[in-house]
């Protein structure tokens, strides 16, 4: 049986090379490099796998050091920002008020695993966690609205690339397939038909919280909107709280 680094470098790395023959020869200077999924070290072993996954993340690398890199190996192409999750990056990319994409990715690990205080993980002492899980974008290129266009990119380059992205890496079934989780929690409300690319049946079981099941892997998978979205609107504790207790109820 295959391991998951050989199931993920036989899947994406045809892929990286589709994406950048897609490409071509558009201007993409100004462009964040593709997000493409993460796990960690203990994540394969663990008794309890689990995924994280947002919308898109910012300021992602370099589109022309991904392209050129894709063209040399695509193989070492597809792992170009391993070393910053490994090195646990993300535990810094979260702020004071608590409530950003990787405070509520925290919360939810923490609370998962049974770690009263989700700020040993931000402080990293509870490594066992951090090493446990996997991290996706169901964008792998970035939004226009963000890096993009505050970068001078023109929309028609940017359409260009996302539509490439769309076709050869944003895919849920993909994600599932290769990554095998337990339970995965979606922190995007719409993600788009081009990433939940096979048929969902949700249950919607409380305001912006979802559970389906994949009938292929078994998947448990958790669905709210952004952290962000949810603040704004008043949700942020009720839809964070119920993400967790539902989740805990399905695999404890």
């Amino acid at each position: 049986m295959s391991n998951l680094r050989e199931r993920f470098d036989t899947a994406y790395a045809p892929r990286a090379v589709a994406f950048a023959d897609a490409v071509g020869k558009t201007d993409v200077l100004g462009i964040p490099e593709p997000h493409l999924p993460h796990w960690g070290k203990l994540y394969e072993s663990s008794p309890l796998r689990v995924g994280i996954i947002g919308r898109d993340t910012l300021y992602w690398g370099e589109m022309v050091d991904f392209i050129q890199s894709v063209r040399r190996n695509p193989a070492e192409a597809i792992h170009l920002g391993e070393g910053n999750f490994d090195s646990l990056e993300f535990t810094k990319w979260t702020n004071n008020f608590g409530r950003t994409f990787w405070d509520t990715a925290l919360r939810i690990l923490a609370g998962i695993h049974g770690v009263a205080d989700w700020k040993r993980l931000k402080g990293r002492e509870e490594e066992t966690v951090l090493r446990s899980f996997f991290w996706a974008n169901t964008n792998a290129v970035e939004l226009f609205e963000s890096t993009p266009k505050n970068n001078g990119v023109l929309w028609e380059n940017w359409h260009s690339v996302k539509d490439a992205s769309e076709k050869h890496f944003d895919s849920f079934r993909n994600i599932l397939d290769i990554l095998r989780p337990h339970v995965v929690i979606l922190m995007n409300w719409d993600p788009g038909d081009n990433f939940l690319d096979f048929e969902i049946r949700w249950n919607e079981y409380a305001d912006h919280q979802a559970h389906a099941v994949d009938n292929v892997s078994g998947a448990h998978i958790l669905a709210t909107a952004h952290p962000s979205w949810l603040n704004r609107n008043g949700l942020y504790d009720g839809a964070l709280g119920g993400i967790i207790e539902r989740c805990k109820s399905l695999v404890l």
